[in-house]
Parts: C-alpha cells; structure tokens; sequence
C-alpha cells in the first residue's frame, strides 16, 4: 500500500514539475508572441479613413420662410384689394411714427403663460407680456393667433401667427 502511494505521489510531483517548468515553453511563447505580432489593439485601418466631403444643406432650417400656399393667398389678396392695400400695408407696420418691422412666428405655451417668439428688425426674440421692444413698443395680449403691440399713446396694433399651427 505504501508502495502504490509512494509511486502515486512521484508521479504527481513528476507532472507538477513537467508543468512548472514547462517542457512545452518554447512552443507556447512562440504562438503568444506570433499573435501579439500580428493583432494590434488599435485598429489601424479605421484611424487611416478618408473623409467624404459632404454637399452643402439645401436650406437653412433656421430661418423662417413663407410656404407656397400663404404667398398665393398674399398674391391674391394684393390682386383683388388695388391700390389702396398698399397704402393700408404701409401704415400697419408703424406705431405713432414708430416704423416696427416685426413677425410673429411662434411661441411657446407653458400653460402659465405664453412666451412669442417674433423677429423684430432681423432679430429673432422670445417675449412676454409687459416686454419692452423698442422705445415706446410693449408687447401686449399674446395669444396663439396673433401678438399685440402697443405703442407710446396707448394704440394697440396687432400682428397675426405666420407659422403653422401645430
């Protein structure tokens, strides 16, 4: 009995010191070394890639235009109203000798209030009721059809939505 243990036991210490040596070293470095060699972490190939020069947009997105239908009805309009639109178009704009070029094109319902963004005198704005625009020019009512702008002698002048109702 003795005998089997004693040569169970060599044969173990045999094998561990076979492994802790490696008999096998050669081999088993040489693969690892090849496949470090050959597989890089960083790919190089998807660092190296040419840039595609992309086509400019169509059109800013940013910037507010008229749809096709609201500038037949304006066409329309001017047609069938003559001469005397233009005159009536002229005044609209000015507040007691204040010229206020200004548009309506959206706003913001938070449920308290009701913020407009218009674009006044090429700027785009986000106001209030109470807000002050230019000298003697408070923004009024602001409802979801139209702003109304009140000027120095307490004339009220109203502009309506331009943009598409959601």
């Amino acid at each position: 009995m003795k005998a089997k243990n004693l040569i169970l036991v060599g044969f173990i210490f045999s094998l561990s010191v076979a492994f802790c040596f490696g008999l096998e070293k050669g081999r088993g470095q040489e693969k690892i070394q090849e496949k470090a060699e050959t597989k890089s972490l960083i790919r190089k190939d998807m660092l190296l890639r040419n840039r595609k020069d992309l086509k400019p947009p169509r059109r800013n997105i940013f910037t507010p235009r008229k749809s096709r239908i609201r500038s037949a009805e304006y066409a329309l309009q001017q047609s069938e109203a003559g001469p005397d639109a233009t005159s009536r178009t002229a005044s609209e704009g000015t507040i007691s000798g204040i010229n206020l070029n200004l548009r309506y094109i959206g706003y913001i319902d938070s449920g308290k209030k009701i913020v407009a963004v218009i674009i006044f005198q090429g700027k785009a704005l986000a106001v209030e009721k109470g807000d002050v625009i230019a000298e003697g020019a408070n923004i009024g009512k602001i409802t979801h059809g139209e702003i109304e702008i009140i000027g120095p002698d307490s004339k009220a002048r109203k502009y309506s939505f331009e943009g598409e109702e959601l």
